[in-house]
């Protein structure tokens, strides 16, 4: 290869300066120049070039015909300083322009990047041609300027910038960078994670900051063959680089820090996954004055979304990366793999941020992208090598682990033995760093169990409603991604379907835990999006640092598939279903791939409701207890052992008197599930002595039939219940009930006896209006023009019954169409949903005269 170029290059800079004898033009274009080259590495026998680039630009004069009889016979004069500024850039530009018609190998080539600032030409042996062409070289190099130095690898595509001031270029080192080019310095700004190569090109727009001069909004493209359009591959926005800190740290630092002599701590964030667990550790460095913390992101993740957000929120100062590269520290702390880590200058602590490690993962091969992406590598399409040729395992495998041999952490830490065992059959030199430590979230969780009943009644779970989490990872293959393998169809949309047409919204309460890469990789606002219907239908999706650890204690069952949130409820005891559950991405030895070789799975061909209940009717708290063993070598110790690790690597005595502790969970606000979608109401086993009916209700969205009624509940009539409020705003007109959720003093709305009497006039079809103003309260008025409160009796422990109010609404509704009376029902009549028996005390307000 570096023959080839040589000569490429050689050739090149041979016609640049000599000309071609057999043109008889006095300048030469660019499609002349290229079919010379052509024939000149024809003839030696090398690959030949490949034409390419924007259109319209083949016919460019490039050069004078140095061959040509009126060529002035005296070799170029450098360009003298007085007037190296446009001019220089001009001819830069010329000289780029060109190499991007012609498809030049830029990464070797006079444009610069030579390996060897002393040697602008990257010759592979000795000759006339080298010689010849660096004697060129240095000649053309004169008049253009200095090289640009920085890619590795080739440069498949330049652009410059509206106005000629910055230029893009696009390399296989999965990099772009942009070059701010002025008449005595040459600034860059580097952007990593997008992979250039043939048939792609990078163009350059103006930066939304007028104020950046580096700014730029780019576009990656490839040329089309239809209608000469150009389609978009990739695009990106260049925004201003964050300003170094000058304190606590910077040039200058001393004159302005307070606290002086502090040991410096460094967290490093890869994006908001592993920002999870550096929080978990976070606190274990407070009340300590000897120490002053940092926050950084590396910058290598494709899910960069969030960070600067989450990284504001920690009050930290937060250090551009490059800064943090040039910064000494006496810890850093990581919890993921990939970027710069070996530029870090300190000791490093590296921890999982799930549960252990078990992802195999393909490495990039430049080190910049992050883990985290999983992809295959972009220049080959191969896997990485691995012993068996199989992708190595995240975390445990010398890709991961090794930089040029050596380990990158000083200490690897692991939270079980098993772990160790595999790290020692797949990188003994990891080996000597490895750290016991435990699992800081297993720790929080399982700290947390005593809370589970204040937890389920934040989610609006009272007795006897059973709470179901949709847990998912990311990826094509996970549950949410719905590739789960050829010919096998998308559960996701029946999963999401099958939810609330069989599960009764007063019996079942349903949340989605949903890993932070899917949240930030596709954008939450899209996230909700794709689960519009399922929300509206009293599915609530749980922020991605939100109380998801707390949603898994109190759950019921968790239909997952082999993320770290279905493995932590099979350790806590929830019984789990598996929507998905690919092997092959999965190290067979890790404790994920037993659980997936345990745990039944989720089948679209049976009922969902009834496999719920059969998973949770012959569920044994006991069954996932080997699994849970390998969770933690130390359940509720990994506080202190990890603040031991980390003062230890500071060379610094623990805070005397002391203890080690993390942060508790805290109780999640009030969360009551609503329903804003139309809900078909069922309601059978209406006795009058004692005054009692069931009913059963489910979320209709769009043109969905209505549930088939359950036998066991007897049969009944059906109606409709829909909130004022809801998208569907046709269906409020024929509703037989309508609801409306606000306070009794909402000056918009109440009170209660009037918004009743607005809601009867404005909706003439239907039968009762319900004005819910407390979790178990509302006030209904009738057709007949009776106004009632509608109470549920507290529990035994004086708690408020969670019921949603509008399910007695439904209750009376179903009295009165029966043809009983009102007076029947009062002062109390008992509603039923499922198994769960509600008193109701039914209070006359007024009637009619």
């Amino acid at each position: 290869m570096n023959g080839t170029l040589t000569c490429f290059t050689g050739a090149f800079l041979d016609i640049v300066q000599n000309g071609i004898r057999e043109v008889s033009v006095p300048a030469l274009r660019l499609d002349r120049i290229f079919l010379e080259l052509h024939a000149r590495l024809r003839e030696a026998g090398l690959p030949e070039p490949v034409q390419s680039g924007a259109r319209g630009v083949h016919g460019f004069l490039f050069a004078q015909n140095a061959s040509h009889p009126d060529h002035p016979k005296k070799p170029p004069e450098a360009v003298p300083a007085s007037v190296a500024g446009q001019e220089a850039l001009l001819d830069r530009r010329t000289l780029l322009t060109a190499v991007g018609a012609i498809g030049l190998t830029v990464a070797n080539t006079v444009l610069a990047f030579p390996r060897h600032p002393a040697d602008p030409v990257a010759a592979s042996g000795s000759g006339s041609t080298d010689k010849a062409a660096n004697a060129a070289a240095k000649t053309v190099a004169a008049s253009l300027g200095q090289p640009l130095l920085g890619h590795t690898d080739r440069v498949y595509s330049v652009a410059f910038r509206p106005g000629g001031r910055v230029l893009a270029s696009g390399s296989a080192d999965q990099t772009i960078r942009l070059w701010k080019l002025s008449r005595r310095t040459t600034s860059t700004r580097l952007l990593r994670g997008y992979p250039m190569g043939p048939g792609l090109s990078v163009r350059a727009g103006h930066s939304m900051d007028r104020h950046d001069p580096l700014g730029s909004c780019l576009d990656i493209i490839r040329p089309s063959d239809q209608d000469g359009c150009n389609e978009v591959r990739g695009r990106a926005s260049v925004m201003g680089e964050a300003a170094r800190l000058r304190v606590p740290v910077g040039e200058d630092a001393d004159r302005w820090i307070t606290r002086a002599d502090c040991q410096r701590v460094l967290f490093i964030v890869h994006n908001v996954t592993s920002a999870s667990r550096l929080l978990d550790v976070l606190p274990l460095l407070r009340d300590d004055l000897r120490v002053q913390m940092f926050v950084t992101c590396i910058g290598s993740s494709p899910f960069l979304a969030g960070v600067p957000e989450l990284l504001a929120e920690t009050g930290f100062p937060v250090l551009p990366w490059e800064q943090a590269k040039d910064t000494v520290f006496d810890l850093a702390v990581a919890a993921s793999y990939g970027g710069e880590l070996d530029s870090v200058r300190g000791k490093l602590a590296i921890l999982s941020h799930g549960v252990g490690y078990n992802k195999r993962l393909g490495t990039p091969d430049t080190g910049h992208r992050t883990p985290d992406t999983g992809h295959r590598t972009p220049d080959t399409g191969h896997r990485t090598p691995d012993t068996g040729h199989r992708t190595p395992v995240f975390g445990l495998s010398p890709e991961w682990l090794l930089k040029d041999g050596r380990p990158l952490a000083t200490a690897t830490v692991l939270s079980h033995p098993e772990q160790l065992d595999r790290l020692r059959a797949a990188c003994p030199q990891a080996v000597p760093t490895a750290v016991l430590a435990g699992d800081p979230c297993y720790d929080r969780i399982l700290d947390a169990l005593p809370q589970r009943d204040r937890f389920r009644r934040a989610l609006g779970v009272g007795p006897g409603r059973r709470l179901i989490v949709v847990s998912s990872t990311w990826a094509p293959r996970s549950l949410f991604g719905g590739a789960a393998g050829p010919g096998t169809d998308d559960l996701l949309p029946w999963l999401l379907s099958r939810l609330r047409a069989e599960l009764p919204t007063d019996e079942y309460r349903t949340v989605a835990v949903l890993h932070p890469n899917i949240w930030y990789g596709h954008g939450p606002g899209q996230v909700r999006a794709w689960l519009d219907s399922a929300r509206r239908a009293g599915l609530d999706a749980i922020a991605p640092l939100g109380g998801w650890r707390q949603a898994l204690i109190a759950a019921d069952c968790v239909l997952g598939d082999h993320s770290s949130v279905t493995y932590y409820a099979a350790s806590i005891g929830v019984p789990v279903l598996l929507g998905a559950f690919p092997h092959d991405d999965l190290d067979a030895l890790s404790p994920v791939a037993r659980l997936g070789r345990t745990a039944p799975r989720l089948h679209r061909q049976g009922s969902l409701r009834a496999q719920i209940d059969q998973v949770i009717a012959s569920h044994c708290m006991d069954r996932y207890k080997e699994l849970a063993e390998q969770t933690s070598s130390s359940p509720g110790e990994s506080a202190a052992l990890l603040r031991r690790l980390f003062y230890g690597l500071m060379s610094l005595p623990e805070p005397a008197g002391q203890p080690a502790l993390l942060d508790p969970l805290p109780l999640p606000a009030s969360v009551p599930a609503r329903v804003s979608a139309p809900v078909t109401v069922l309601a059978s086993r209406i006795r009058t002595v004692p005054a009692e009916i069931s009913v059963a209700r489910y979320p209709v969205v769009g043109d969905e039939s209505v549930p088939v009624q359950d036998p066991a509940q007897g049969t009944g009539a059906v109606h409709t219940v829909v909130d004022e409020e809801t998208r569907e705003t046709s269906r409020v007109r024929i509703a037989d009930v309508v609801v409306r959720y606000a306070a009794a003093d909402d000056p918009r709305l109440g009170p209660p006896a009037a918004w009743a009497a607005e809601a009867l006039a404005r909706y003439p079809h239907c039968g009762l209006v319900a004005y819910i103003d407390r979790a178990d309260r509302c006030v209904a008025g009738t057709r007949a023009g009776d106004l009632v409160q509608l109470s549920a009796a507290a529990g035994p422990d004086g708690r408020p019954d969670l019921c949603d109010p509008a399910a007695y609404a439904c209750a009376l509704y179903a009295w009165l169409s029966s043809g009983r009376a009102l007076a029947e029902a009062v002062p109390e009549f008992t509603v039923r949903t499922g198994a769960v028996r509600h008193r109701v005390t039914v209070e006359l307000l007024s009637s009619p005269a």
